[in-house]
């Protein structure tokens, strides 16, 4: 073999083995997260574990129960207008942490009417947080006790550092008058720092609103409606939530609504003073009545009748006018003729009076 030739082997060896070691070297691509990394679990925190002036609750070990940690669905009779009601999502993250920390977004719908007749709403979203802190029932001591909500297992760094709500059509109102009323509350919001292994639990709590005079039937329903990561970049940022419904049934027996149709009753009754205020005037026939009397005593005819009987009396007296009569044979002489002419006479004018 030639000189030039064994350069040439001695040349394509060397180049061979220089790419084989720079190959070598390169780091292999790093893993990117997707929504595969993350769970979620929806589901609302047992009624009667925490104050529904202020919402609360804890999602511990997700025991079931109305007095225990959490329920997969509501009822009404467990609730009073104005009540705050709170919803929890759980999060659960895995993955090979080569893209930790994490930011996801996750998407919820609140309806804001009853499915049959309108009158109780989720009207508005007072709060989106991390369960963080010493939260009533925390641990699963039940209501009126606080302590850490053992769910949460992470370094506590996570938070939410965005969130909007808005309700559905936009520009629609709860209660509204159609086609201006609302039909959902939408919420979504941001929670950042998650990373592989830790679990975190999500609490919000939304207001129960009633419509006065209204008689409600139906349901209403949280649902959890989409969750996809945004930071950092990753092939399929979308997580896979499932249908997660929770149904909240027996509207009607919300405490309040039952009496909110008073105020309906009260036109109604303004009625019946008006018919009051209409007899009032019938007694006024009375009075008129009364002057009619007054006028029979009028007729001092009586008293008229009393002098009718007096001349009666002097009528009698008559009788000393027969004595003269009697006199009358007694002789007289024409002499005597003016004396008998005045006891003719005086007969006569005592008659008239």
């Amino acid at each position: 073999m030639s000189n030039s030739k064994i350069a040439l082997v001695i040349l394509a060896s060397s180049v061979l083995f220089i790419m084989v070691i720079s190959l070598a070297m390169i780091p292999p691509p790093a893993a990117l997260a997707d929504g595969g990394d993350f769970s979620l679990d929806f589901i609302a925190s047992a009624p009667y574990t925490y104050d529904h002036t202020t919402g609360g609750g804890a999602y511990n070990d997700r025991t079931v129960g109305k007095d225990l940690d959490v329920v997969e669905s509501l009822e009404g009779g467990d609730f009073t207008c104005d009540d705050t009601v709170t919803y929890l999502i759980a999060i659960a993250v895995g993955g090979d942490g080569s893209d930790d920390p994490q930011t996801i977004e996750v998407s919820t719908s609140f309806l804001a009417n009853t499915t049959g007749q309108p009158g109780v709403a989720h009207a508005e979203v007072l709060g989106v947080s991390i369960n963080y802190g010493m939260v009533e029932n925390g641990g699963g001591s039940g209501i009126g006790t606080y302590g850490l909500d053992t769910g949460i297992t992470d370094d506590g760094g996570s938070t939410i550092p965005y969130m909007t709500q808005e309700l559905d059509p936009p520009g629609s109102t709860v209660f509204g008058t159609p086609p201006n009323d609302a039909d959902n509350l939408l919420l979504t919001f941001h929670v950042d720092d998650l990373e592989t292994g830790e679990k975190v639990v999500i609490r919000i709590d939304t207001r129960l609103a009633c419509d006065p005079g209204s008689s409600p039937t139906g349901n209403l329903q949280a649902d959890l409606v989409s969750a996809i990561v945004i930071d950092p970049a990753v092939n399929d940022p979308t997580i896979s939530a499932g249908a997660q419904t929770i149904p909240f049934r027996g509207l009607s027996n919300v405490s309040g609504v039952e009496s909110t149709p008073t105020p309906t009753s009260t036109p109604t009754n303004t009625a019946t003073p008006t018919a009051t205020s209409t007899a009032t005037p019938t007694p006024t026939n009375t009075p008129t009545n009364t002057p009619t009397n007054t006028a029979t005593p009028t007729p001092t005819n009586t008293p008229e009748l009393v002098t009718t009987v007096e001349p009666p009396l002097p009528t009698n007296t008559a009788t000393p006018t027969a004595t003269p009569t009697e006199e009358a044979p007694t002789a007289l002489d024409e002499e005597d003729e003016p004396g008998r002419l005045w006891r003719m006479f005086v007969p006569l004018v005592w008659s008239d009076k």
